[in-house]
């Protein structure tokens, strides 16, 4: 081997570490999406809870003075809400 092909294999030992160090950094960032996207579990059973409480007003009889009606407005207005925060928390 030539000296002078030995004196590129340091610079060639430094460009494969710091792909290797990048692709780390890359490889525990999308791990670490993918922890958020399939973990929230208190968002997750917040959106069953409201989801089971639309499910029990609409079963309710009667308009109650129109506070049935309005109560699943407002279900699913926080229905809506908890779902853009999972997704904003996915996102980010």
């Amino acid at each position: 081997m030539s000296s002078r092909s030995l004196r590129r294999i340091p610079l060639l030992l430094l460009v494969l570490a710091i792909g290797v160090v990048l692709g780390l950094a890359v490889s525990s960032g999308t791990a670490q999406r993918r922890r958020n996207v399939e973990q929230q579990p208190h968002m997750r059973l917040s959106l069953d809870a409201l989801r089971s409480a639309e499910h029990h007003l609409n079963e309710a009889t009667g308009d109650k003075g129109g506070h049935r009606v309005r109560a699943i407005n407002l279900v699913r207005q926080a229905e809506a809400e908890v779902q853009r925060g999972i997704a904003w928390d996915n996102a980010h």
